[in-house]
């Protein structure tokens, strides 16, 4: 008995099922076919839209990268040999001119070596002119006049040696910068691994940054920079590209770039770290398009054309750059054809369409 039970509920439920089918059936290929047949492109209302033109134009390509600022030139000052300071002629933080005395050392016992040595080129050259004159008269040897002779040039070099040393008792700036802060103290004893101070040119300064090598072929010196500090959100420094590494880097793929940063007040320091945008060479025209013209679906690009026929069709594209408001077409469009940049959230590929009063360009045949 609980087997024919079960035999009757089977075909309970698959009679129940082909009349549900049935019914869904003659009402698709009835009353829903029939609304269907009545909706016709005629029918359907047209979508206002604005449009634009595919139009040639230059864009700058741009490269962001991570800079590092640097001195044109930097240097830790200290002394030649090693002495006692005597003389610290700066105030750290100022600006000092080339050839500026920055720190002098005790110079007593070379001053003294220096007359010592005076005397002794004065007293050869003495003894040579008495000897040159004894000579006129055969009084003395051509072996003797000689000696003379070296003997002074000896006395003269020992001399320019002694003047040397002298001069190296005081530290000069190889060049024009601002000077660090003071290492020493006068009466301190340094040497040549004591650090005095620092000076760094820093106007311009230098900023560093690497560059992938396929922008290599649009660099090119004078290109413009702009720089970011963290320290200046608000505030964009400008400089302009000056040299462009003669190599590639084998594990990074870049070219090291330097740029030089305008700097009169300082404000910018070496090794601060700073986001770049370059500007490279714009190339020749390309097509472009707003860029509220191009939808997007995923990995898809697409735009609608206003085509002479008063419809919009649907048009995949292949996006390139991106500038003011503006994308490059790489693939897709031809220059000149309208295009849909207001309005087609209601479109779809073939609806008709209406251009607003004062917009736009002329449509287009649709390709």
């Amino acid at each position: 008995m609980r087997i024919i039970g079960q035999i009757i509920l089977i075909a309970g439920l698959a009679a129940a099922g082909a009349g549900a089918w049935y019914g869904w059936d003659r009402l698709a290929g009835g009353e829903a076919g029939k609304a269907s047949a009545t909706v016709t492109p005629a029918t359907v209302r047209p979508v206002t839209v604005e449009l634009a033109a595919v139009t040639p134009r230059q864009l700058a390509r741009v490269v962001e990268a991570v800079g590092t600022a640097r001195a044109m030139d930097a240097v830790t000052v200290a002394t030649k040999i090693s002495g006692r300071i005597a003389e610290l002629n700066f105030t750290p933080g100022t600006t000092v001119e080339a050839g500026r005395v920055l720190a002098a050392l005790d110079d007593a016992a070379a001053r003294a070596n220096v007359a010592q040595l005076e005397a002794a080129v004065h007293e050869a050259q003495t003894q040579l002119e008495r000897t040159r004159q004894l000579r006129q008269r055969n009084a003395v040897s051509a072996a003797e006049f000689d000696t003379r002779t070296t003997s002074l040039a000896g006395a003269r070099a020992q001399l320019a040696a002694a003047r040397a040393e002298l001069a190296d008792h005081k530290v000069v700036a190889p060049f024009s910068g601002r000077v660090g802060l003071r290492q020493v103290s006068i009466g301190a004893v340094v040497g040549p691994d004591t650090a005095i101070t620092t000076l760094d040119d820093i106007d311009p300064i230098k900023l560093s940054f690497a560059v992938p090598e396929t922008a290599l072929a649009q660099l090119s010196a004078g290109q413009t920079v702009a720089a970011r500090s963290a320290a200046y959100p608000d505030e964009a420094f400008t400089g302009r590209v000056q040299f462009i590494d003669t190599r590639i880097d084998v594990a990074t793929r870049a070219v090291t770039v330097e740029a030089a940063v305008d700097n009169p007040d300082g404000r910018l320091k070496p090794g601060m770290f700073m986001a770049v945008t370059l500007t490279l060479d714009p190339g020749p025209d390309v097509p472009t398009i707003p860029e509220a013209a191009m939808i997007r679906e995923g990995r898809l690009a697409y735009v609608y054309v206003a085509g002479t026929d008063g419809v919009a069709r649907r048009r995949i594209i292949e996006p390139g750059r991106r500038q003011d408001g503006l994308i490059e077409v790489l693939k897709g469009l031809e220059p000149g054809e309208p295009v849909v940049v207001a309005g087609h959230q209601r479109l779809r590929d073939g609806a008709p369409i209406t251009v607003a009063t004062g917009t736009g360009a002329p449509p287009a045949t649709a390709g």
